[in-house]
């Protein structure tokens, strides 16, 4: 079988949350999606490799979620087919304007950070209950 291999760069400060207390992060995940990570701690590189190509994607998504500033526990739910991480570049909505930018980054954060909160509690799979709840705020 075939080694395929990914190489991430993350936050040197988010370096140490993907390892974990004692490399307990690190081994966690690397169980669950049957790779092997090796970690440059200086640079912020990390290798990830395994033979299952979604263990190997799921593990890449995990890392990246977690260098995005994601708590590992919250990544780790990435290992459930049902989720998904995506980023979105607010350039693409916004241009060059960075008054733009912070303006609809404030209305996805919402005041005092209420609607961000609230879409971490909605259930995702009902589409309509994210635009009932978003309309409440």
């Amino acid at each position: 079988m075939a080694e395929y291999a990914y190489e991430l760069k993350v936050p040197k400060n988010r370096v140490a949350v993907i390892i974990g207390k004692e490399g307990a992060v690190k081994k966690e995940l690397e169980e669950a999606t049957s790779t092997k990570l090796n970690i440059d701690s200086k640079e912020g590189d990390v290798f990830v490799s395994g033979e299952d190509a979604l263990g190997l994607y799921t593990a890449r998504e995990i890392i990246r979620a977690i260098g995005r500033g994601f708590n590992p526990d919250i990544a780790k739910l990435l290992l459930k087919p049902d989720y998904i991480f995506e980023v979105v570049d607010l350039r693409e909505f916004t241009g060059k304007s960075i008054n733009a930018m912070l303006r609809l980054k404030g209305r996805v954060i919402g005041k005092e950070g209420k609607v961000i909160n609230l879409l971490s509690e909605v259930d995702y799979g009902n589409y309509d209950n994210i635009i009932r709840e978003y309309n409440n705020c």
